[in-house]
């Protein structure tokens, strides 16, 4: 997830039994459109997720005011 904001790649994050990524996610980076969060087990939901964060147009995004 980290290194999709770096580069600017789509990614989809998927919520695990220990809520780091999720906690990361909502603290700094849930503002960012080409990221997404999910804990859901639907596939098609999954599914429109990918697409929605694949046609995200991405932008230069500063991150030292997030991470201050």
């Amino acid at each position: 997830m980290v290194f999709s904001v770096l580069t600017g790649t789509p990614c989809l994050l998927f919520g695990n039994s220990y809520g780091k990524g999720k906690h990361a996610y909502f603290d700094w980076l849930e503002h960012i459109n080409w990221v997404s969060y999910t804990d859901k087990e639907d596939n098609e939901r999954i599914k429109q997720q990918i697409n929605a964060v694949m046609e995200v147009k991405t932008h230069a995004y500063d991150l030292i005011p997030d991470f201050k």
